[in-house]
């Protein structure tokens, strides 16, 4: 009685994972890249006051790092990086180089 519990409560697990995995194929096999984008970007979670906020420190201090994005705006690695990515996308910052700062684009007006 108690394996055959066991048993099903694995299989929909294993059901649902699955079902996640095909439901990121489609998006990720998709024409459309708007998709991918949608799932990771920072508007996604509801952080474009955070992005702002990534924005004005970045114009105002001259700085583009994501550790200093982590420090200042007490986020982690991922997200601070992400910003970085999205400033890039809107011309705020230059592109990667290294493990050099990114070069800030836009002045203070």
């Amino acid at each position: 009685m108690y394996i055959e519990i066991i048993l099903t409560i694995i299989v929909a697990i294993l059901l649902f994972f699955l079902f996640e995995i095909i439901k990121l194929r489609k998006i990720f096999f998709s024409n459309n890249n708007n998709n991918v984008k949608e799932l990771f970007s920072v508007e996604k979670i509801n952080d474009k006051k955070l992005l702002q906020e990534a924005r004005k420190i970045v114009i105002n201090t001259g700085r583009a790092s994501a550790s200093f994005l982590q420090r200042v705006l007490r986020i982690g690695y991922g997200k601070a990086s992400e910003l970085l990515d999205l400033l890039e996308e809107e011309g705020v910052i230059g592109p990667r180089n290294g493990s050099e700062p990114r070069v800030v684009l836009k002045n203070k007006k």
